[in-house]
């Protein structure tokens, strides 16, 4: 098992050094084995598709997030409040560049996160519904992770396009926000843990995406 972690872990870092460099669709499969002296078949192993070895790139620093707010936690914390830092952190680094917006809004990601793991999204809404005591169906949470992500490309597309109306700081907040609202969470009670978001974040220096960066 530690050898297949190793040379998960190598395919990660020079796949990602490659992304970096010709950017999502320049990027290949026989390119990443060429570098690796490998065939395309390991890198396969561990990676079914391209879409997922990006996907593995943001879950590995969801993780570094989750470290950083968890080696900072104060009372009163809260699963909403979480998800807000999360969320804001992820996305700041996200809008960073060109290169993190083209892989993270890419099409082929955006499907995979529709298709395959929308259960995670479904599972920021159920961890919220069970801490705030609030009755969501699994079909509600369900269409709740529909729409967040729908709206996400939506937000996207429009700060793409009116970069004026819709800043980055906006775009981070607004999708904090919006899971609130579709967590059916009160006015008070969202912007309350925005605030308390921005606070923590602009009190701890947050982990970035090294591998992009």
């Amino acid at each position: 098992m530690k050898i297949k972690h190793e040379k998960k872990q190598e395919i990660f870092r020079v796949a990602a050094r490659l992304l970096k460099e010709y950017g999502y669709d320049g990027t290949t499969y026989q390119m990443i084995a060429d570098a690796l002296g490998i065939s395309k078949s390991i890198i396969a192993y561990h990676f079914k598709s391209k879409p997922l070895l990006v996907s593995y790139i943001f879950e590995e620093y969801v993780k570094e997030i989750d470290a950083y707010i968890k080696a900072n936690i104060t009372d009163g914390f809260n699963t909403y409040l979480y998800y807000c830092i999360l969320h804001i952190c992820l996305y700041r680094e996200i809008l960073k560049n060109n290169r993190n917006k083209e892989l993270f809004f890419h099409k082929d990601f955006f499907k995979l996160w529709l298709e395959e793991k929308l259960v995670t999204i479904e599972n920021y809404f159920q961890d919220i519904a069970d801490e705030f005591n609030i009755d969501l169906t699994k079909d509600d949470i369900r269409i709740n992770a529909v729409i967040n992500q729908g709206a996400k490309i939506s937000l996207f597309n429009e700060y793409i396009r009116n970069p004026g109306f819709i800043t980055e700081h906006k775009l981070c907040y607004t999708i904090a926000y919006m899971i609130g609202i579709l967590s059916r969470l009160d006015e008070s009670t969202i912007l309350r843990n925005l605030m308390r978001a921005n606070d923590f974040i602009e009190n701890h220096a947050y982990p970035k995406i090294d591998m992009l960066n």
